[in-house]
């Protein structure tokens, strides 16, 4: 039904045919909105009541929509350079940054880049991913990578007005996820990794696995966030408990930034073999400053944690047998071994989750604990009758 105010079109017959002429919004070669007039045939059409009724269902509908949300006829790109990439993309840290950047350079851009808005809807979108799951090439979780980029740059649009009706990633069948294993290791697996890596790096392993800190936060430890004695002091007017360290910033590819949410600020008191670490760390290193970083390279900036993965945690993993093992693997490593002695607030702290819950997907349980707790299954209820 035409409301108040919207144009309705002019109808006239030619060549035993219905047709109706109306006005509508299209982009110049300059990238410019203008007003355009056009013309369109009427199908089905038998009187000029019903061409009327029918060309503003069949066209001139559209073409009032449009009207209310011009911006629509900006390309995806276009919106993307305009208003997404520095209202959105640009606020975020750098290893966001270079995510949405490759999703949208390898992905998005060359299959979509050039439609208009309005034209991108569920079903384009759907078959995009159902094409590049079907190529092979890419794994169920870069699929899920593209999609969530996409949501965020249409919530973004409609936010904006730039796009009308609901989230056209909505609904969509993405192919199931296949995680990685996650693994963690025994302390005496742990200590036969220190061993086996390279020496400067030992007191990363060691603080790393009694800690359960993000490689990220490790690197961008300071010294002046680590307490080794056993009195209490006052870093930038913030109480720091006697042997304990405080996580406040961590680096990504070079960059320093806030932890990962605000849960991962916090303070971790040092166990023994942590804080032996941390002293042994700090009597090889010459970089002592207050603002030197605590693990860092051999000119005092930041550790690149990619670089000693690759060059030498992978190897020390497989001289012990033990190829899987990761900078992540640490972390699940602390989760399970502070299963044993912390509660689940306890170690959600220590490990500076948001909810206990995630702490939990951390924790390994260690199979002959298990097996001897089963093994008294038999024993606890014997003589009973279920």
């Amino acid at each position: 039904m035409r409301r108040k105010g919207e144009q309705r079109g002019s109808v006239y017959f030619r060549g035993g045919s219905w047709y109706i002429s109306f006005r509508t919004l299209a982009v110049d070669e300059n990238g410019n909105v203008q007003w355009k007039s056009v013309w369109r045939k009427v199908e089905g059409a038998t009187s000029k009541r019903d061409a009327e009724r029918k060309g503003y269902e069949q066209h001139v509908a559209s073409a009032n929509a449009l009207c209310k949300v011009p911006q629509g006829l900006a390309t995806l790109k276009q919106f993307i350079d305009l208003r997404f990439r520095p209202e959105h993309i640009d606020l975020l840290k750098k290893s966001g940054r270079i995510h949405y950047e490759s999703i949208l350079r390898n992905h998005i851009l060359p299959s979509l880049g050039a439609m208009p808005l309005r034209d991108i809807h569920s079903r384009v979108i759907q078959t995009l991913l159902s094409a590049k799951f079907q190529s092979g090439k890419l794994s169920p979780q870069t699929i899920t990578h593209i999609r969530n980029v996409l949501s965020a740059i249409f919530r973004h649009a409609i936010h904006l007005g730039y796009y009308e009706g609901r989230l056209p990633t909505e609904g969509l069948k993405l192919p199931a996820m296949v995680r990685r294993e996650r693994r963690a290791l025994t302390w005496d697996q742990v200590k036969m990794l220190a061993e086996a890596i390279h020496p400067k790096h030992r007191p990363l392993i060691i603080v790393l696995a009694q800690t359960g800190m993000r490689i990220g936060e490790a690197c961008g430890l300071r010294w002046k966030d680590v307490n080794l004695t056993d009195e209490w002091r006052i870093v930038d007017g913030q109480a720091l408990p006697p042997n304990s360290i405080w996580v406040r910033s961590s680096v990504t590819k070079g960059e320093r930034t806030t932890p990962k949410s605000p849960a991962s600020w916090r303070k971790i008191p040092l166990t023994a073999e942590a804080w032996v670490a941390l002293m042994e760390q700090y009597e090889r290193t010459e970089f002592r400053g207050e603002d030197h970083p605590v693990f860092c390279s051999n000119v005092g900036t930041p550790l690149d944690y990619h670089n000693v993965s690759s060059r030498s945690l992978r190897t020390a993993g497989r001289k012990i047998g033990l190829p899987w093992v990761t900078f992540h693997s640490l972390r699940h490593t602390c989760a399970t071994l502070a299963d044993r002695v912390l509660t689940p607030a306890e170690k959600q702290k220590i490990l500076g989750h948001s909810t206990s819950a995630m702490s939990m997907h951390y924790t390994h349980p260690e199979l002959e604990r298990v097996r001897r707790a089963m093994e008294q299954m038999g024993s606890s209820g014997e003589g009973r009758v279920m």
